[in-house]
């Protein structure tokens, strides 16, 4: 599937209906839920983190595919972290490729439990790495594990939220020789991205809906 996509990509653009279909995976393969659009107010949300997050909407996958590719890294030497995971579509897609760790940090319980059920159901063979797993958690006191990091965030929360977990992400990045990478779709407060000297610009893709940032190692 990742070959098709990338051969769909390498032609300048993807009609509709493939763009739909492709959309449908990993729901229809493995009999998941990992789409649709949730509210916040319907998402089991602690009251001081309900005003601060964003609605749930899933990953087009062809767009977290084309990012992962061009991304210049060996995976097996990164751990992947989806910030706002949701129904864990991300943590799926991450694994097909080899990372050496993937970690989704999802704040609603509601959410959480349906990622947990959705990667049990995954078979290993489908998996380039086993050790992927749901964390329920803020990301505003999330520690990352292990650096070098890609950070993922389909622009989850505010800036409230946002601010903190730059600071961990810089944080961990600092304790690798390597850069880590932060991918940021829908950028809603990518100025507060842009304003951090820790982290800077390295790509844009579909329309400047999805950056790319580099983040500063030490």
């Amino acid at each position: 599937m990742q070959a098709v996509v990338a051969h769909l990509l390498s032609l300048g653009g993807v009609h509709r209906l493939d763009r739909f279909r492709i959309d449908a995976y990993p729901d229809e393969l493995f009999g998941v839920s990992t789409g649709g659009v949730t509210a916040p107010e319907h998402l089991s949300l602690n009251p001081s983190v309900e005003k601060h997050a964003v609605r749930y909407e899933a990953t087009p996958p062809y767009e977290f595919r084309h990012a992962m590719a061009a991304l210049p890294i060996d995976h097996s030497r990164y751990t992947f972290i989806d910030y706002g995971s949701g129904k864990g579509r991300v943590l799926l897609l991450a694994a097909e490729f080899p990372f050496a760790a993937i970690r989704g940090v999802e704040a609603s319980h509601t959410l959480h439990e349906i990622a947990v059920a959705n990667i049990a159901r995954i078979p290993p063979n489908r998996m380039a790495r086993s050790d992927v797993a749901a964390v329920e958690a803020n990301a505003a006191q999330y520690r990352p594990e292990r650096a070098p990091l890609v950070a993922f965030m389909f622009n989850p929360f505010d800036e409230v939220v946002l601010a903190p977990a730059l600071d961990r992400i810089a944080d961990a990045a600092a304790r690798s020789a390597e850069p880590s990478y932060l991918v940021y779709k829908n950028p809603q407060h990518s100025e507060m991205v842009d304003s951090r000297l820790e982290f800077t610009l390295r790509s844009a893709f579909f329309a400047e809906s999805l950056l790319v940032y580099g983040v500063r190692a030490s």
